[in-house]
């Protein structure tokens, strides 16, 4: 995403304050978008 220290920092900060099943649920999000992404990376190529 392209984040500063800084930006990076203040989002571990904020997900350190989750618990767990927040957590997990940001981290599946995450994770599809990644796959997502990397789905249609291959798609195209």
């Amino acid at each position: 995403a392209g984040l500063s220290s800084d930006e990076i920092l203040k989002k571990l900060h904020q997900r350190l304050q989750n618990n767990l099943a927040i957590e997990k649920t940001i981290v599946h999000e995450q994770l599809a978008a990644i796959a997502l992404l990397r789905l249609s990376q291959e798609v195209q190529a």
